[in-house]
């Protein structure tokens, strides 16, 4: 025991410590930078140093029109997201006067294009890239003797990058003309995708919806639909429906635009325009157009009967929202 107690006070004194301390340090050096060299490196993995080369950098070129994406030598896969263009809206119904006559009825919205997220493509060339055009604005019914339907949207174009592909949107149909009978509003165009459909990379986008009927002989128009709140979008409003005057007869409102993968890009339908019982008939208001990529345009609303000899047109409808693809690669 006292062995033990003179070594402890030898080690403790101060005068020893100052000068065994650097030895101390000095070995306990050695002995780390073996440990690490056995271990393999003294780099930390997943640097440029310990991989031999530079970290990746990312890129991305966006098309909003059709072109070619040039392959850089060492990419050997990219990400791609894609959208296809929207429908455009159905015009309003056109109107003659007479309060024997209903309103023009609205037309329907269009829908909206289908997209994919980041969609992992193996490139080994350049590839085609196409931009999908924008669904045209169905035109507005004519007013007169005998009034006429809006016209149909047009169907966004589709939207690719070499064979993958992803639809355009329907247009939607006009609105009937004002007759002695009720106009029936415009329809949505036929889908081949369920509505707001999320799965995995692809996402389906929202219809355009129905136009409102025009007013039958001193009613008011009805009120367009309005389209669904996909995702994180809103309902796209239709268009409201023109009001009676004693016994002239409102037109409908046009419908609502289906909304793609960009919130809110669908777009809302024009109104109807009101009966007028002292002058002229109203002309439907023009439909919305898309307020994003991928968006479907709104209805144009169908015109008003008014008391004086005059016609009135339906509004046209609005023109869907264009395609959209972005490429991302690492180099």
């Amino acid at each position: 025991m006292k062995t033990l107690s003179k070594l402890f006070k030898i080690i403790s004194n101060p005068k020893l410590l100052r000068i065994f301390q650097p030895i101390i340090v000095s070995i306990v050096s050695v002995l780390v930078i073996v440990a690490i060299a056995k271990a393999g490196s003294l780099t930390p993995p997943g640097t440029p140093a310990a991989t031999g080369a530079s970290s990746p950098i990312p890129k991305m070129q966006a098309f909003t029109a059709s072109g070619t994406w040039t392959r850089p030598s060492n990419v050997n896969v990219v990400w791609v997201l894609m959208v296809g263009a929207g429908g455009g809206g159905g015009g309003g119904g056109g109107v003659y006067y007479a309060d024997t006559r209903s309103g023009g009825a609205g037309g329907a919205g269009g829908h909206a294009g289908q997209s994919i997220i980041r969609y992992p493509v193996s490139v080994s060339g350049n590839v085609s890239v196409t931009v999908g055009s924008a669904g045209s604005a169905g035109a507005a019914g004519v007013g007169g003797l005998n009034p006429t339907s809006g016209g149909t949207g047009g169907t966004g174009g589709n939207s690719s990058f070499g064979s993958l592909v992803v639809n355009g949107g329907a247009g939607g149909t006009g609105g009937a003309g004002g007759y002695t009978t009720t106009s029936t509003g415009g329809s949505p165009g036929s889908s081949s995708f369920t509505e707001c459909l999320e799965l995995g990379f692809y996402i389906s986008g929202g219809y355009g919806v129905s136009g409102g009927n025009g007013g039958d002989n001193g009613i008011a128009g009805s009120n367009g639909s309005a389209s669904a709140a996909c995702g994180n979008s809103l309902a796209a409003a239709g268009g409201v429906g023109g009001a009676i005057e004693t016994t002239y007869a409102g037109g409908g409102g046009g419908g609502g635009g289906g909304h793609s993968l960009y919130p809110n890009s669908g777009s809302g339908g024009g109104g109807g325009g009101h009966g007028e019982s002292a002058g002229a008939s109203i002309a439907g208001t023009a439909g919305t157009a898309a307020a994003n990529y991928g968006g479907g345009g709104g209805g144009g609303g169908g015109g008003g009967v008014g008391s004086s000899i005059s016609n009135a047109n339906g509004g046209a409808g609005g023109a869907g929202g264009a395609g959209y693809v972005i490429v991302e690669w690492f180099e």
